[in-house]
């Protein structure tokens, strides 16, 4: 991605559509507050545990059909199984590394 001559980003290839790319760097250059904000799905995600964050962005970076939609899916799985049961899954799978 470029700002005029400047390039500002580079992502990989994004082929699905409604696929988040999320990249470490993204707020690099934002002041910390700006860096703290996060979408309220990303938001509700995260609090399923300490595993969530690091799980989410093993889900995009997976490019494994839509990110929304997946997050949406094993948000309804904690309201059925409860939190705690989910993020002990989610701790137990090697597909966020």
């Amino acid at each position: 991605m470029y700002a005029g001559n400047k390039r500002i980003a580079v992502h990989e290839r994004c082929f699905e559509r409604g696929q988040i790319v999320i990249g470490d760097g993204h707020f690099d250059d934002r002041p910390y507050e700006e860096r703290r904000r996060k979408d309220a799905l990303q938001t509700k995600f995260e609090s399923l545990g300490p595993v969530a964050p690091r799980y989410l962005k093993g889900l995009a970076r997976s490019r494994q059909g839509n990110l929304r939609e997946q997050a949406l899916q094993i948000l309804k799985l904690a309201e059925e199984y409860g939190k705690e049961t989910i993020h002990a899954a989610m701790s137990h799978t090697d597909s966020f590394d």
